[in-house]
């Protein structure tokens, strides 16, 4: 009687096996999950302080269960998915519900779980999924090794390119999640997120806000050439592989409607810096992210319709709590008015003040796009000197054509106040 009541096709208790109050086990079947989740992290968690002294370390337990509370307590995945292009288009809105259902940390296996990816395939899911919080290529232990290395050219250039591109973004991505440990706010949002007075975006699930300053719009069907893009006019927008302001063209415009016709090729997707922003980015190149704590930073400023932009970078030892007592560094930074200013981040609720020095990060590299394109433009640093702006391709990860003005080496201090002044050349 027991094996029969077990074999039914909710995969879990039968219908009839309620709980307290009349509530039927498949609302609380993944209450078991999380705490499961929860036991391991808190034992991580007591391990890390008596191996690592009285600021512990951050345990990271993954989890494929997840219930209300998991977002407290470490990452979870999308679960066994395949290695079929439908299966890439459905993560994206599987990620942007779990985002807006306050599960920041999340993400799904990377070029699919089950399955054997073809290059093209393998190559599209990277190019999205660096821009997942949760980034992991994962496999069936039967399945086909698909290590990027593996891959012939040109598909292994683009999944180092796309890797690549990851790591540069890290100081971004850990600001936005500095954010979300704070005041819950979704690292990964739907665009009506960002632009709710905009109805086309209501039902869009193909795009996706990685916080509030990047656009990302991946190509999910195998030999496209061109995809139709959504970008709000609310907004000016920078293309991030170029650095190019993209033209709104009159018949664009008078169509009414916010979408064009993007040309595409299997090295890159379309992604979009919003104007207004002000992102960090380390572009040297490194074998893992705990290589690059001490390298200096590269900051792109996309300008808005005013000429105006604002961003923050947060900053602490990556591994341990020592932030709670303030062993954090947390920067914002506003261009108006042709002046960039480093100032203090606003001190978070309940959050003592960001305490952590610096003093061999700098930043290396300031691209400034939304400048006119036919102007010649200099910086005057704080210590006096005038250094001219240069124009350059925006990113030294995959140089492109020459598309923004570059102030390279100013070597501002992170740690430190600061202002830098941008005028036209006489």
């Amino acid at each position: 009687m027991l094996s029969t009541r077990l074999s039914n096709t909710q995969v879990t208790f039968p219908k009839d096996n309620l709980h307290v109050g009349g509530v039927e086990h498949r609302s609380v079947h993944n209450r078991y999950g999380l705490d499961y989740h929860q036991a391991t992290a808190d034992g991580l968690y007591r391990r890390g302080y008596q191996t690592h002294g009285p600021d512990g370390d951050r345990p990271f337990v993954l989890s494929r269960a997840f219930f209300p509370g998991t977002q407290r307590v470490g990452p979870i995945w999308t679960g066994d998915n395949f290695a079929k292009w439908d299966h890439l288009q459905m993560s994206v809105p599987m990620l942007l519900t779990i985002s807006m259902a306050g599960l920041p940390f999340s993400g799904a296996d990377v070029a699919g779980f089950f399955g054997n990816p073809e290059p093209e395939l393998m190559v599209r899911w990277n190019q999205l999924a660096v821009f997942y919080p949760f980034f992991r290529g994962h496999a069936h232990l039967e399945s086909p090794r698909r290590e990027p290395y593996l891959f012939a050219e040109p598909y292994a250039s683009h999944l180092r390119n796309a890797i690549r591109s990851r790591y540069a973004l890290l100081p971004y991505m850990y600001t936005l999640f500095r954010h979300a440990n704070i005041t819950g706010v979704p690292l990964l949002r739907p665009l009506w997120y960002e632009f709710p007075d905009n109805k086309d975006t209501f039902d869009l699930d193909t795009q996706l806000m990685l916080g509030p300053s990047m656009l990302i719009s991946p190509v999910m069907t195998p030999g496209a050439t061109s995809i139709d893009v959504l970008l709000p006019r609310a907004s000016r927008w920078y293309d991030a592989n170029t650095g190019a302001e993209v033209e709104r063209s009159s018949s664009w415009l008078s169509s009414g409607g916010d979408k064009q016709k993007v040309q595409v090729t299997l090295d890159s997707i379309p992604v979009y810096y919003r104007g207004g922003s002000v992102v960090p980015r380390r572009e040297r190149p490194r074998r893992a992210a705990n290589m690059m704590l001490d390298d200096p930073v590269t900051l792109v400023v996309a300008l808005d319709a005013n000429n105006q932009a604002s961003g923050d970078l947060y900053l602490d030892d990556g591994h341990s709590f020592a932030f709670k007592r303030g062993e954090y560094l947390h920067r914002s930074f506003t261009f108006n008015g042709g002046q960039l200013q480093s100032t203090p981040a606003p001190t978070a609720t309940n959050t003592p003040p960001g305490s952590l020095q610096l003093p061999t990060v700098t930043v290396e590299r300031i691209v400034f796009m939304g400048l006119p394109k036919k102007g010649a433009f200099q910086a005057k640093l704080p210590s006096g000197q005038v250094v001219d702006l240069e124009f350059e391709p925006i990113s030294v990860v995959a140089p492109r054509a020459a598309s923004a003005h570059v102030m390279r080496k100013p070597d501002l201090p992170i740690s430190q106040d600061w202002t830098v002044e941008i005028y036209p050349k006489q």
